[in-house]
């Protein structure tokens, strides 16, 4: 992937971050952090 790829999908990111805090106050972000710290600690017990 190039930069510029990279550069868009960061920016297609950060927008979706913004749009989640401003309508639905951070629901899905967190929703989303919580499932990752939990697959973290799932795969962390298989190490």
């Amino acid at each position: 992937m190039s930069n510029r790829t990279h550069f868009i999908l960061a920016v297609i990111i950060v927008a979706l971050i913004l749009v989640d805090v401003s309508f639905n106050a951070a629901n899905a972000t967190t929703f989303l952090l919580r499932k990752l710290v939990d697959l973290i600690d799932y795969v962390a017990f298989w190490r």
